[in-house]
């Protein structure tokens, strides 16, 4: 005998929840490839998010096709 009573989700549910999963990782994900772009910046003597705070903004993309 289990201690932990199965729990039944409806397919409607279940298939909501793996796309609130999903949305939540691709923006995990995203959030990650920003610190990446601006540890890369940073290792390369580039310290453009002491001067804008979105390097993906329109201003951060120009300044680093700039510099690039």
């Amino acid at each position: 005998m289990s201690l932990l009573t199965p729990s039944f989700y409806p397919d409607a549910a279940r298939g909501i929840r793996e796309l609130a999963r999903h949305r939540d990782n691709m923006f995990y994900s995203a959030g990650k490839e920003v610190q990446h772009m601006q540890k890369s910046l940073v290792l390369m003597n580039i310290k453009v998010d002491t001067v804008i705070s979105d390097i993906l903004g329109k201003s951060g993309k120009a300044i680093i096709e700039a510099i690039l």
